[in-house]
């Protein structure tokens, strides 16, 4: 193992950092007391992380994270520009939320996700304005981007939970699941996911089996998800997030919301922010 950092080393203030790489940086051995989230920004690189000798290229729009202690180490793949964004993240941060996420050493691909890449321009703009309360923001911030990492791994998944899928079934679960991103807001019905893809509502909750849920469940997962990211990023009330995410009926969004999450939205708001 080469050099341990301490995220005092570079902000000795504050529970979150951020760097951005210079045009041709590499970044040798080394390993450090803090969670580690990695944005590639331009051109294509290697990361080794020297614990497991895995090596793993990654290019612009990939994402890493990178454990407390794990040794690694990054390098340019070729002699192009080669920058990436780097979150630095006291373990305090996370309170057992996301230790799981930063072990599992994959990586979630966002390559042309303009959603996601504005998301990490504003981690790291925030960081640099330092704003007063800018630290509070980036948690908020931070928060979004796991979850958005935790859906695209999830996605990666499916493939395995389908695998006993035709190709015929596997594209009409894709095609299924594609909708109900797309317009889970609208809260659309059974039967007219089941139209849109173009089979029978007893034919779509077959498929989502494979998946260890239900249609209904996934568009209500996405909204719940969705809800918690305008908690923490905007100054919304609870009253127009369960408009604005679908929901129709305040108690069972309330009902919803404390089954899976396990507090109130005002509590989930305060607890993250504070």
């Amino acid at each position: 193992m080469g050099r341990t950092f301490a995220l005092t080393m570079f902000d000795p203030d504050n529970q979150i950092a951020v760097h951005r790489s210079g045009g041709f940086e590499a970044a040798a051995d080394h390993a450090h007391d803090f969670f580690e989230m990695v944005f590639i920004l331009e051109g294509e690189g290697v990361h080794i992380l020297s614990d497991s000798r895995r090596k793993r290229k990654v290019s612009v729009g990939d994402c890493f994270l990178v454990p407390v202690y794990a040794s690694h180490a990054i390098f340019p793949k070729t002699d192009q520009p080669f920058r990436w964004l780097d979150i630095l993240i006291a373990p305090a941060i996370w309170e057992g939320m996301a230790e799981s996420l930063f072990a599992r050493e994959e990586v979630a691909r966002f390559a042309g996700d303009t959603e996601m890449l504005q998301l990490m321009e504003q981690i790291a703009r925030e960081y640099e304005e330092g704003q007063p309360y800018f630290q509070t923001v980036l948690k908020g911030l931070l928060t979004v981007a796991v979850g958005k990492i935790q859906r695209v791994l999830r996605k990666k998944e499916q493939p395995e939970k389908t695998s006993g899928l035709s190709g015929t079934e596997r594209a009409h679960l894709e095609k299924a699941i594609r909708y109900i991103d797309e317009n889970y807001k609208s809260r659309p019905t059974l039967e007219v996911i089941a139209k849109e893809v173009g089979i029978s509502t007893w034919y779509l909750d077959k498929l989502f089996k494979g998946t260890q849920t239900t249609p209904i469940d996934y568009q209500n997962q996405l909204r719940i998800e969705e809800a918690c990211r305008l908690l923490l990023t905007t100054r919304k009330s609870v009253v127009e997030i369960i408009e604005e995410t679908g929901y129709g009926d305040q108690k069972f969004f309330y009902g919803q919301f404390k089954r899976k999450i396990g507090m109130t939205p005002g509590q989930y708001r305060a607890s993250k922010l504070n």
